[in-house]
């Protein structure tokens, strides 16, 4: 009986370690290429680095390495996003035969330019339709771009709200109106 449990336990023991090293130490799930759709306003390169970042957290990245098939999410959470407000959302597809990653980013929409001026030199960001500043700007006139002047408060950092949610609309309305009157 010793022997027949021993031989199984060995047994099992042997296949663990297999898996493993497959997964571990093999080629059998490391990457081959990252490919990029849906960028805009950011280099293909800020956004591989980015989700390399992302990859690499956690217990089984920092055993398994960024390079690993296994350790890529399907998706970024909000959390994560909050690092590169330029995104809107990330989707990742894994190809397992390919060895490959396909990530669809889809970046915010510019709607205006918010400048606080409250102190020199003003510092200018694109917003989008949420309100969330994503990405610096430059002071801009005349009414081919909405801008607003904001002389009440100092500036707010990148992926933050201008405005709390539900006044957003208000402000889209007021854009709409004054666009259609030229």
């Amino acid at each position: 009986r010793l022997l027949f449990w021993g031989g199984i336990l060995l047994a099992i023991g042997l296949l663990i370690a297999g898996i493993l090293w497959v997964v571990i130490y093999s080629n059998v799930f490391k990457l081959k290429e990252v490919r990029i759709s849906g960028e805009t306003y950011m280099t293909e390169e800020v956004i591989r680095d980015f989700l390399k970042t992302r990859a690499a957290r956690g217990i089984f990245a920092s055993l398994l390495g960024p390079d690993n098939i296994l350790v890529w999410p399907k998706e970024l959470s909000d959390e994560d996003l909050r690092e590169l407000p330029v995104l809107a959302a990330v989707k990742i597809d894994k190809s397992y035969t390919s060895r490959s990653i396909e990530a669809t980013v889809t970046e915010r929409e510019r709607v205006g330019i918010w400048c606080f001026a409250k102190k020199e030199p003003q510092r200018c960001y694109w917003f989008d339709r949420s309100g969330i500043l994503f990405m610096s700007g430059y002071y801009a006139e005349g009414n081919l771009i909405a801008v607003l002047q904001d002389r009440s408060r100092d500036a707010l950092a990148l992926g933050e709200r201008v405005l709390p949610e539900h006044f957003m609309p208000n402000l889209i309305s007021i854009f709409s109106a004054l666009e259609s009157i030229h």
